[in-house]
């Protein structure tokens, strides 16, 4: 069975992701899949916000501004009422 497989795995230590690629399969494909999996576990997001340190005042300041923008779409949203 170690000659059906070409023995590229990916591990990450915050989730269980194994990538097995048959041998002859296609690397575009199985990289693809690689990918999606990444997605999926929250990897790249990850990745992203580790890539600077933002400080607690900053973040605070980034939710109440999401907070706003979600209800002043609510309100464009939520029909009137006379």
């Amino acid at each position: 069975m170690g000659d059906l497989y070409r023995g590229v795995e990916a591990l990450s230590a915050r989730a269980d992701l194994a990538l097995v690629v048959l041998r002859g399969a296609p690397i575009d494909a199985a990289l693809k899949r690689l990918k999606r999996q990444c997605e999926k576990a929250g990897i790249f997001h990850e990745l992203k916000v580790r890539e600077a340190f933002v400080p607690l005042s900053a973040r605070r300041r980034r939710k109440a501004m999401r907070a706003r923008k979600r209800l002043a779409k609510w309100r464009r949203l939520e029909p009137e009422e006379d």
